[in-house]
């Protein structure tokens, strides 16, 4: 007897068990909202990262080109008269230039992470007019 009963409460307690409540839900509105708002957050230290990488990487190329445009001013100083004139005045322009893309830099430094992409390109278009117009300036000075 004790057997029979021991068996049934047995029973008994698994049919309970196997009729309790589904403990895996679907996937609610609020665990959307959740993931969204990480994947959010996600993105956006992203992309903050990608902003000041780019910063310093624009940064330390603008240091390098106003070194270099330094070591120009130095040999041009040295230059005769005749070519002195066309060099300063390249000099000029290159520092103009450099001014110009260091502002640039400003802007996207202070710009949002929503913003740097669009502010990115002309940052680029001016780093690469930059290093041209310094590219210029050396060969016509080596002439």
């Amino acid at each position: 007897m004790t057997k029979i009963l021991a068996i049934s409460l047995l029973a008994g307690t698994l049919l309970l068990a196997g009729c309790g409540s589904d403990s895996s839900k679907g996937v609610t509105a609020k665990d959307v909202q959740q993931k969204t708002a990480e994947a959010v957050e996600t993105t956006k230290t992203y992309t903050l990262q990608q902003k000041e990488e780019y910063q310093k990487q624009a940064q330390t190329k603008i240091d390098d080109l106003s070194k270099q445009i330094d070591e120009l001013k130095a040999k041009a100083s040295q230059a005769t008269d005749q070519s002195k004139q066309g060099i300063t005045e390249q000099i000029a322009a290159l520092e103009k230039e450099k001014q110009t893309t260091q502002n640039k830099l400003g802007e996207l430094t202070s710009a949002s992470a929503e913003a740097w992409g669009a502010l990115k390109s002309g940052m680029d278009a001016a780093m690469g007019s930059l290093e041209k117009s310094y590219k210029e300036a050396v060969s016509k000075f080596d002439k």
